[in-house]
């Protein structure tokens, strides 16, 4: 059995994250995207309000919105950056959950 060596890290957001300050999962943020170019990733609540937005892809949502502690349940994000190996824009949305 060999070890495949892949040209470019896969950048992707986690299904699920719980901010409870253990250092693990502790906030919703793309994986991988320290090089991505043009990145920007959006959160919102079931009912469409933007909640949650950042520019720099090391940064990540920490549960909260305007200081309180958001509900647990499931949200949606938006993810859009310029891959940094292929110069090509990607767009991708998906869900994550929120444990508490």
């Amino acid at each position: 059995m060999g070890i495949k060596v892949l040209p470019a890290c896969l950048i992707k957001v986690p299904g699920a994250f719980s901010p409870n300050n253990d250092g693990l999962n502790d906030k919703l943020k793309a994986v991988n995207a320290d090089l991505a170019r043009n990145f920007s990733l959006k959160v919102y609540n079931r009912n469409g309000q933007l909640i949650y937005a950042t520019t720099i892809p090391t940064e990540g949502w920490d549960g909260s919105f305007k200081g309180e502690k958001a509900e647990t349940g499931t949200y949606v994000w938006q993810l859009q950056y310029i891959d940094p190996w292929t110069g090509k824009q990607v767009f991708e949305k998906g869900t994550s959950i929120l444990l508490r």
